[in-house]
């Protein structure tokens, strides 16, 4: 997990807002202006940072989080989101009502997306990470889960 630390160190400084476009589901095409987009199909990241609230990765979905911060304070507060509300709050109805009731900007800079596909798509070449390694330039991406497509065997209860 200290790859994605790392990647995250070094692109805070300079990172500006990307315009993309984007489909789930080959759905309607729609529009955002981001600092990071993340796919993945699992929520908990090793560090046991739970990302994405609802991922699993059983569930035949890929999980996105655009991640649209306009400054500091807002990398700071979808930290607080990540390692606060989705660790601690979430957990019960009352930490829930609590969610719904504050900080209602924080929604706006973390936003969360479901889909068995993503497309992906930006105006000119820009870096992606593959697990946390740099894989060089692109203009798109198409993503999907194949369902059931690889056989993981673990402990009865593990998942």
């Amino acid at each position: 997990w200290l790859a994605y630390v790392d990647a995250a160190f070094r692109a805070l400084p300079t990172s500006s807002k990307v315009r993309i476009r984007y489909r789930l589901d080959h759905g309607h095409e729609r529009s955002a202006h981001v600092s990071t987009i993340l796919v993945t199909n699992v929520g908990t990241m090793p560090g046991n940072i739970e990302l994405i609230p609802d991922g699993a990765v059983d569930d035949g979905m890929l999980d996105v989080a655009i991640l649209q911060p306009a400054t500091v304070f807002g990398w700071l507060a979808i930290w607080r989101k990540v390692t606060w509300e989705n660790r601690v709050l979430r957990k019960s109805s009352v930490g829930r009502r609590i969610i719904r009731f504050t900080d209602r900007a924080v929604r706006t800079r973390l936003s969360y997306l479901r889909g068995a596909s993503v497309q992906l798509e930006v105006d000119a070449p820009e870096p992606f990470e593959l697990d946390g390694d740099a894989f060089g330039e692109v203009l798109g991406l198409d993503l999907r889960v194949d369902e059931l497509g690889l056989r993981v065997k673990v402990p009865a209860g593990a998942l």
